[in-house]
């Protein structure tokens, strides 16, 4: 019956020396109908993460909920939304979050809405420098969140940029702003191209909707 779940929270409690084997038998790697995961971990950055590696979601899950460290997710095919929210002590959003290995060629290929909201630590969001060198060819043939419609990011005063790769050729459909106080300036043809922004609460002050949007 349990293989058969659908949606399934997880609150880790209370961490023993035996947290990882007990993590292993939730054999969520089993549970090919399992759609909706939410995660809601002890806090502690390096005992969530052997947890998080423990626990291996199927590759089918579709939605996803964490309010802990960043597993390699992106190497989930059938991810559809990421929520991440709250995580008091996330600095960074980094390559290891993308899984990016040798033969990858593609990170996050069916993600189509990502919100990053009560984020207060966060400062950096970034596909890595080596990732996004221009003279790295495998890195470059990467395809990164190429279905992403929707971006939401709320209450994340210390972000201050979007990463490269969301600049480029990422079809937003979407984007939501708010309260997020130190993030800067966004390029106008970057804007034009996204057919519902809104930007409050931050150090952006010009007009998204200035006069060479349709």
């Amino acid at each position: 019956m349990m293989n058969q779940l659908h949606r399934l929270a997880i609150y880790v409690v209370r961490i023993g020396d035996d947290a990882a084997s007990k993590a292993e038998k939730a054999e969520l790697r089993k549970k090919e109908r399992l759609s909706h995961l939410e995660l809601y971990m002890s806090g502690n950055k390096d005992v969530d993460a052997i947890l998080i590696d423990a626990l291996q979601p199927h590759e089918n899950l579709e939605s996803l909920n964490s309010s802990s460290v960043l597993p390699p997710l992106g190497k989930l095919p059938s991810l559809k939304v990421l929520k991440l929210m709250p995580m008091y002590d996330l600095e960074e959003i980094g390559v290891e979050f993308f899984g990016v290995e040798e033969e990858t060629l593609s990170s996050f290929p069916s993600l189509g809405t990502l919100f990053l909201g009560n984020l207060p630590s966060l400062e950096k969001w970034e596909f890595g420098r080596e990732a996004e060198d221009a003279s790295n060819s495998q890195m470059k043939s990467i395809s990164i969140m190429p279905c992403l419609s929707s971006l939401h990011i709320e209450e994340c005063p210390k972000l201050k940029q979007l990463p490269a790769f969301l600049l480029q050729n990422i079809p937003l459909q979407n984007l939501l702003i708010h309260r997020s106080e130190s993030f800067g300036s966004l390029s106008d043809e970057f804007i034009s191209r996204i057919p519902n922004v809104k930007i409050c609460g931050t150090s952006y002050r010009v007009d998204p909707f200035f006069k060479g949007r349709k």
